[in-house]
């Protein structure tokens, strides 16, 4: 469900945690999160870099609140959050037709900054239909 909040909007659509790349410079998805927070997400019982997609999937799940930091917006960046098991920054894409959120990174942290603009939403049927690449999570 799409939001209008302070003048910009925060477009609704389903989340994609993709594989992803790691470098020095950044990266973002699955490789990308095991290399920068393998540490702290093996403290918190996830086992393997396989477990990744279990992890995003218990931070952003129906009901975990959505914020956004209006101040750094170059693309719609939203973080969700699960105080017990840590933050989730997904940014907003679209390539042609396909409109999504992909998960830049997730890490154990307690708390967002910015402003609450909404609330995760349950499953959307089209994320079912994604390029193996890719697995689906919840749509914002």
């Amino acid at each position: 469900m799409d939001k209008n909040v302070r003048g910009i909007l925060i477009p609704g659509a389903p989340i994609v945690l993709k594989r992803g790349r790691h470098s020095i410079r950044g990266g973002f998805g699955v490789r990308h999160i095991w290399a920068r927070h393998q540490t702290e997400i093996l403290a918190r019982g996830y086992s393997a870099e396989e477990d990744i997609a279990k992890y995003v999937a218990d931070i952003v799940r129906p009901g975990s609140p959505v914020f956004c930091e209006f101040g750094h917006i170059r693309n719609v960046r939203v973080t969700v959050v699960r105080t017990t098991i840590g933050i989730a920054v997904l940014e907003h894409k679209t390539h042609g037709d396909d409109v999504h959120y992909s998960v830049v990174t997730a890490f154990a942290q307690r708390n967002a900054h910015g402003t609450r603009v909404g609330t995760v939403l349950a499953h959307h049927p089209a994320a079912a239909q994604l390029p193996e690449n890719e697995t689906p999570t919840e749509p914002t």
